[in-house]
């Protein structure tokens, strides 16, 4: 991964604060902060209903690439992108895990 604290085990989750609305397989975002929009398509649509709950970007690599088939190589080119700006803008958070006794627990 290219961004510096952004790894395959940094845990994500969306922003408390992320606007966004959903038009069957498309969903728009809403940056408060520079007033920009963004959207996505299906892949990134289901990225967004996994990023409900706290998952690392290997868990999320993990789950779509069973769903849809995703190369290695395109997720860290789109993928990881995505989840990057998503973090540089606010529509993710990065979320401190939990330690228990079998390892981090989001």
């Amino acid at each position: 991964m290219t961004e510096p604290g952004l790894s395959d085990y940094t845990l994500l989750m969306r922003a408390d604060a992320a606007v966004w609305t959903q038009n069957g397989q498309q969903l728009f975002f809403f940056d408060t902060r520079q007033g920009m929009y963004y959207g996505t398509e299906a892949v990134g649509t289901r990225l967004w209903e996994l990023l409900a709950e706290p998952q690392t970007p290997a868990e999320l690599y993990r789950l779509l690439a069973a769903e849809y088939e995703l190369e290695p190589e395109l997720w860290r080119r789109d993928g990881i992108t995505f989840l990057e700006e998503a973090v540089s803008v606010g529509i993710l958070e990065k979320r401190t895990p939990v330690r228990g006794e079998d390892g981090l627990v989001p």
